[in-house]
């Protein structure tokens, strides 16, 4: 972290930290040695998060455009699924997941957070990601390709 503060200071520096920082979290893009999920600067960060978000839509959009330029929009929606799961390491599908199990499978408070700490995926995560997978590929293709890629 040689360069970068410890703490956050207002300024560019730390500004870049927790941009980095929120990059870090979200996605599986490799950022610099002197970045890390420093609780401060992720705090901070969380103003990046339409940003990013942003971002990663952009990144799926412009994947189901180029495929759908050479095969189906179904081909398209599942290929551009695929690409936004591996770049956020399927960030907000392990969340959806642990809901379901948590939710599916337990009848007490502490029997609901003991599955969601589990990293096991039980059978209600399971249903619920082939749903959700299968609808939001079938959405995606459903919309076709955007307007600005013909």
């Amino acid at each position: 972290l040689e360069g970068m503060p410890d703490e956050y200071v207002p300024g560019i520096q730390s500004e870049v930290r927790c941009f980095f920082t929120t990059i870090l979290f979200l996605t599986r893009i490799p950022c610099p040695a002197w970045c890390d999920m420093h609780p401060a600067f992720l705090v901070r960060g969380m103003a990046w998060f339409p940003t990013i978000g942003g971002l990663i839509g952009l990144y799926g959009a412009a994947w189901f455009d180029a495929i759908a330029l050479l095969w189906s929009p179904a081909v398209a929606a599942g290929i551009s699924t695929v690409a936004t799961v591996r770049l956020t390491g399927c960030f907000h599908e392990d969340g959806l997941g642990d809901t379901a199990d948590s939710f599916g499978g337990g009848w007490s408070l502490s029997q609901i957070l003991r599955i969601m700490k589990d990293s096991r995926v039980g059978t209600y995560g399971s249903v619920a990601l082939c749903l959700y997978l299968y609808i939001k590929c079938q959405l995606l293709a459903a919309l076709g390709p955007s307007e600005w890629a013909s």
